[in-house]
């Protein structure tokens, strides 16, 4: 599988989440020689406790410590709370990086003349997603 390799190349964890039926996912999980999660919050746990995928037993688990900003990332909750919507995915980077995990480089713009110039201030491979709500 490629992204195992590249998690052990790059010394990067990697979560693979699969949400489908019961019987797909256990024969998923048989075939593949990798972590699989079937919730997001699976996965993460994970990731915080390693030894949780460990086969054997530990004495201690402790979590990864990351700096939080518990003040940003109780504003942005709060402020999506108060106008009643899920939080948007820039807020949803930054409630990540509140809490000191690591997002892939992203800019928000809303003319042609931005998009051109954040494709040459990032590096590698771009993907874009567009939030408007009428591409027509």
């Amino acid at each position: 599988m490629r992204s195992k390799e590249l998690s052990f190349q790059y010394q990067k964890p990697v979560a693979l989440c699969y949400f489908t039926d019961e019987e797909e996912s256990a024969y998923v999980k048989r075939t593949i020689d990798y972590p699989i999660f079937t919730e997001p919050s699976e996965a993460l746990g994970a990731w915080l406790f390693p030894g949780a995928l460990s086969k054997t037993k530990h004495s201690k688990r402790t979590p990864f410590s990351y700096p939080i900003e518990r003040a940003r990332a109780k504003f942005l909750l709060q402020k999506a709370r108060g106008e009643k919507r899920d939080l948007l995915l820039p807020e949803a980077f930054e409630v990540l990086q509140a809490y000191g995990i690591p997002v892939a480089d992203y800019r928000v713009v809303d003319r042609k003349e931005d998009l051109i110039k954040a494709m040459g201030q990032i590096e590698g491979p771009l993907a874009l997603k567009s939030s408007l709500q009428d591409l027509t």
